[in-house]
């Protein structure tokens, strides 16, 4: 029998607001002054930029306006996201320092949350130029663990990069010196490999930076990799899940799943609404589903809940992402979601001229591309 796929979040009713920015209208081809948005459970904030580290005051103020409107990555068409019906927001980075002022705001407001925050080490390769210093990053994951709790911010290793410079015992020597920093801070560890071959524009993007000799991990590597890390998890006793690849070829670590539902039961299990979704109970998806990690381990790409926006091998929960392409200024050499680095730079100038005179669009990327005003 064949599975139902993903419906759709419910759509609810958004009454826009004329812009901050100059010229006060409402933005962009759309100037309806009331216009239909999803309303999602899960927000990821967000897979296409790092919101908290550049953003976190456009958030916090379109959390206050109630909605947001996001350009989609394919054709730039506009969709509106509600945040009437939120249960958790999942902070996807790796700076989230600017965030972690607002945290006690999102908890007088009632916001479940938790952070994916990546802690990688390529300072001496350059691939994060952007990024603060590891002790830095160290220091703010130790914040949110003692203010959220070790359940709420999961450790991610992302990419695995190796190079003519950097062999395997060189970057499970890196892991292990973050990992005895942080395992006492966290419950779970989400790695995974380097694809160049899936964004041709990565390869373009790390020759320009001078790293032609960073290449994809290979499947003996990969293995070697997998055992170094369960070796170092003795210690650890971390949940250690691999991102998007067949796990069962790598024994004892988890198939991945960022946004998954065991997180989600352990963490938010209090919230009857989001239990409800998990187990199918929910209009939105399909009644008598047990859980994700049951028949979402064996094949993503047949259960209901499965994020359709990701790679079949994903395990994460559907979510609703609020960020755009072409706007973080980590400005990491083997990133996908950045092309121009001098758009990059552009759109980031202009918001913060804006964000100097308290001024934000409902919109992360409110004006049309070219274009001399917002």
């Amino acid at each position: 029998m064949a599975h139902k796929r993903w419906r759709g979040w419910e759509r609810v009713q958004v009454q826009r607001e004329p812009s901050p920015l100059p010229g006060g209208t409402l933005q962009a081809c759309d100037t309806s002054p009331v216009v239909e948005a999803a309303a999602p459970l899960l927000i990821s904030v967000s897979r296409r930029t790092d919101i908290p580290a550049f953003y976190s005051d456009w958030f916090m103020d379109r959390l206050s306006h109630g909605y947001a409107r996001v350009l989609s990555p394919f054709g730039g068409k506009a969709r509106f996201i509600s945040f009437s019906r939120a249960r958790v927001f999942a902070f996807w980075s790796k700076d989230p320092s600017p965030l972690v002022r607002f945290l006690p705001a999102l908890d007088k407001g009632g916001y479940s949350y938790f952070f994916l925050f990546t802690l990688n080490d390529y300072a001496d390769e350059g691939l994060e130029p952007g990024v603060p210093s590891l002790t830095r990053r160290i220091q703010t994951f130790q914040e949110i663990s003692d203010h959220a709790g070790p359940g709420r911010v999961t450790w991610r290793f992302d990419p695995l990069v190796l190079s003519d410079a950097t062999d395997v015992d060189t970057l499970l020597s890196r892991i292990k010196e973050v990992g005895d920093a942080v395992h006492t801070l966290t419950r779970r560890m989400v790695v995974s490999f380097l694809d160049i071959d899936r964004y041709p524009h990565v390869r373009t993007s790390l020759c320009a930076a001078g790293r032609g000799d960073v290449r994809e991990v290979q499947a003996s590597e990969q293995r070697s990799l997998a055992i170094g890390l369960q070796t170092l998890n003795r210690r650890w006793g971390l949940e250690i899940s691999l991102c998007s690849r067949a796990h069962k070829e790598f024994p004892g670590l988890l198939p991945g799943s960022c946004l998954g539902h065991t997180l989600l039961s352990r963490e938010f299990g209090h919230d009857r609404t989001l239990m409800q979704f998990l187990s199918g109970g929910g209009q939105q998806c399909l009644p008598g589903v047990s859980g994700i990690d049951g028949p979402l381990s064996s094949d993503p790409s047949q259960h209901p809940l499965k994020d359709p926006g990701q790679r079949p091998e994903c395990g994460c929960v559907v979510s609703a992402d609020i960020g755009e392409y072409n706007c973080c200024m980590h400005r990491c050499a083997y990133c996908y979601a950045n092309g121009s680095q001098a758009r990059v730079e552009s759109r980031y100038r202009r918001y913060q001229e804006h964000q100097q005179r308290g001024l934000y669009a409902e919109s992360l990327i409110p004006y049309k591309e070219g274009a001399q005003n917002w």
